[in-house]
């Protein structure tokens, strides 16, 4: 039927992209469902990833979804909200799954990538630099900041250990700064791709110093010798 497919994936990420090539391939009927809003959007390029260095995020996505749509598989924007199993004919399809938008897809096999959300500090400044003044790995953003000062914003048990991975990259001394004020964590999220299908990441948060920075009036540094 026109709307059973093998596999339905939810998250169009590098994960849901990957596995909806590899499937189509593999001569599956493959549906796609993404939101359009991936965790990495705010970053300006995509590194450590072999032959496509410094792209674009959206550029990747892109050209991962023309590879998926050349061997057959279909894309389609959208939210997942509900997923229910099938017991009323054990013969079709085993999963329906719901969209937001009122309609519905059957899937043999349901393949969830709906990746991480980021829980940002509510902090002034840090959601608005986020992906490109404020960072959150420096094997991904450490490169675009050698040699400058950088502050750790200290909110988990891993920061002391990130501000001296930090120095890598930085031969000045980072410093690793605490919050005066803790409020409320706030969350920006990339892809809803499912209510309930999203882990969740809590990772120190980096930022170069100077003027400007959305650190400066916000935290009380110790440096690193």
């Amino acid at each position: 039927m026109e709307n059973e497919y093998d596999v339905v994936i939810i998250g169009g990420g590098a994960a849901g992209l990957s596995a909806a090539l590899t499937l189509s391939r593999a001569r599956r009927r493959v549906l796609v469902v993404d939101a359009g809003h991936p965790r990495n959007a705010p970053a300006g390029h995509v590194h450590n990833y072999l032959g496509r260095e410094s792209t674009p995020p959206g550029d990747l996505l892109a050209i991962g979804r023309s590879e998926v749509m050349g061997y057959g598989g279909e894309i389609r924007n959208g939210i997942v909200t509900a997923v229910h199993p099938r017991s009323d004919a054990p013969e079709r399809p085993r999963f329906a799954v719901e969209l937001a938008d009122g309609t519905g897809v059957a899937a043999r096999r349901v393949l969830v990538t709906t990746g991480l959300t980021d829980e940002l500090p509510d902090i002034p400044g840090v959601a608005e630099h986020w992906g490109s003044r404020v960072l959150h790995c420096p094997y991904c953003h450490g490169w675009e900041v050698r040699d400058r000062p950088v502050a750790i914003l200290g909110l988990s048990p891993m920061s002391a250990h990130q501000a001296l991975l930090w120095r890598q990259w930085t031969p000045t001394s980072p410093c690793c700064c605490t919050p005066v004020r803790r409020r409320p964590r706030t969350s920006w999220r990339g892809s809803p791709g499912a209510a309930s299908g999203s882990s969740r990441a809590r990772s120190p948060a980096s930022a170069p110093t100077g003027p400007g920075s959305p650190t400066a009036r916000s935290c009380r540094s110790t440096p690193w010798s």
